[in-house]
């Protein structure tokens, strides 16, 4: 009965259908849904928005304003993201950025970075680090491993 009840809200939250495995134990269970509780929390005071967005704790978000989402992002813990740049950051539905994961939009506030953007259904694994500066672009149902750099730069010159 409430393995049934977590995957009517889990499918809900994801905007798909989603079939927990019966033999996770529920206090497995109790625990993630406290934690993911806290994450909603945490996501409602820093976007001000009634989307639902999860994020983690000691998780630090800059430039919020230039952040677009949609439903179900997850921000887990320990991440740096900062959406200051010329296009921000835009994801969509089911993003997911794992644990101790960074995203950078611009490397000084002389010249903005572009941004970033990810499609629908996009994961990004724990300890990797997107500088998009120039820009970086992921399309949707795109799955990237632990410990991924990308680093998109914009190194503007002047010829004297």
């Amino acid at each position: 009965m409430i393995h049934k009840l977590i995957n009517i809200l889990i499918s809900k939250i994801k905007g798909e259908k989603y079939s927990l495995d019966q033999s996770t134990p529920l206090t497995y269970m109790f625990e993630i849904i406290i934690t993911r509780i806290l994450m909603i929390i945490k996501g409602f005071l820093i976007f001000r928005k009634f989307k639902i967005a999860f994020v983690g704790k000691r998780t630090s978000i800059k430039c919020v304003k230039n952040i677009k989402f949609g439903k179900g992002l997850s921000i887990d813990r320990d991440c740096y993201v900062d959406a200051l740049s010329s296009d921000g950051i835009v994801v969509g539905r089911n993003f997911s950025l794992g644990k101790k994961s960074a995203i950078e939009c611009s490397g000084s506030i002389k010249n903005l970075g572009k941004g970033f953007y990810a499609g629908n259904n996009v994961g990004i694994g724990s300890f990797s680090f997107i500088g998009s500066a120039g820009g970086v672009s992921i399309g949707d149902d795109t799955i990237i491993g632990n410990f991924v750099s990308f680093h998109s730069e914009n190194h503007n010159s002047v010829d004297n």
